[in-house]
């Protein structure tokens, strides 16, 4: 096995981490293989275990991040459905007017935050001063019997689910960044290992001609990945 991306990681550095068990066992007690800088096998346990709840606390972030992402989604679909019905009553009710020259574009689905919330700011305003235009008759209410005041509170629900998807990701991609910096000082003290290993062993020694790759050897095809 090899680092061949981020989720080969922890399977390399068990590898190492059994070899290093093995050539310490067989150095026996006191002679232990201690790499620059007083790295131990105990040191780089340490650092698989905080990778690995590292790993965990990573993927239940970006979990929350794709639920909040798909809570956007919903309240975007209902919110188009509103837009366009809304858009659809002015031009029938109250066609030429001003009202219907008013009327803002329809976004589309896959428009972000700022355009979406900028176009639910307007029909929640002219919807708001079409009522007062209209009054003492009722005022305008769409198919399903959804008001202003409905319309406003989705508006409102919808701009904190944004808030709460940026939030995530912002949360998820510091999750990420930890577990990067874990790897980071995984990788080298594995490489120091593969250079310190031969130095207390004769040459052909099978712990020698069983050192785990680091990288996969040139030529090599490595496993498919699976992205994260």
């Amino acid at each position: 096995m090899a680092i061949v991306g981020p989720s080969s990681f922890v399977s390399t550095t068990e590898d190492f981490l059994t070899h290093w068990a093995a050539a310490d066992a067989a150095l026996g007690v006191g002679n232990e293989i201690n790499l620059q800088g007083g790295i131990l096998r105990a040191t780089l346990q340490l650092l698989l275990d905080a990778l690995v709840a590292k790993r965990l606390d990573l993927a239940g972030k970006l979990n929350l991040e794709e639920t909040a992402r798909g809570d956007v989604e919903t309240k975007k679909t209902d919110a188009l459905l509103r837009i366009n019905q809304f858009n659809e009553a002015v031009r029938a009710d109250f066609g030429g007017t001003k009202w219907e020259r008013a009327l803002p574009n329809v976004p589309s689905i896959s428009d972000g935050a700022g355009i979406y919330t900028a176009v639910l700011d307007d029909v929640q305003t002219l919807w708001l001063q079409l009522n007062a235009g209209i009054a003492p008759a009722a005022p305008l209410t769409l198919l399903g019997g959804t008001t202003q005041a409905n319309f406003a509170a989705d508006t409102t629900a919808l701009k904190a689910a944004f808030t709460t998807w940026r939030s995530a990701g912002v949360v998820a991609g510091l999750a990420l960044q930890e577990r990067n910096d874990i790897q980071d000082q995984i990788q080298p003290i594995l490489v120091n290992y593969r250079k310190k290993l031969p130095t207390k062993f004769p040459k052909n020694h099978a712990l020698v001609d069983s050192l785990p790759n680091v990288t996969p050897p040139p030529g090599s095809t490595p496993d498919a990945v699976t992205a994260t």
